[in-house]
């Protein structure tokens, strides 16, 4: 569902499980970078955002070309999931997916 603000989506229950889901797919990410360090532990906090920064580039490429490529949807419909300023909430996923690798190691290691 791609449903940035309570208008676009028709009701504010709609907005509502749209930011939970957006706030499930986070809880996610963190799960599994949490898991995937403390397996691979001790890691180098420049290690980890490198693989951070792995997942952030083959998520964004796949997001964009499949939905793109695959899906048929236009370039601006796939920019505008990321304006924050119309209650867009893709960017704080990919935040997420960036940083938390590094800050599960972070407290992983204690």
């Amino acid at each position: 569902m791609r449903c940035g603000r309570p208008s676009a989506c028709g009701s504010s229950a709609r907005w509502q499980r749209a930011v939970a889901a957006r706030r499930g797919k986070g809880r996610l990410i963190f799960l599994y970078s949490y898991l995937f360090v403390t397996v691979y532990r001790p890691l180098p906090a420049s290690t980890l955002f490198q693989i951070g920064l792995f997942w952030l580039v083959f998520s964004l490429l796949f997001e964009f070309g499949f939905f793109h490529y695959a899906m048929h949807e236009p370039w601006e419909k796939l920019w505008a999931d990321y304006n924050l300023f119309r209650g867009r909430l893709l960017i704080v996923v990919w935040l997420t997916t960036l940083f938390s690798p590094l800050i599960c190691g972070k407290l992983a290691q204690g």
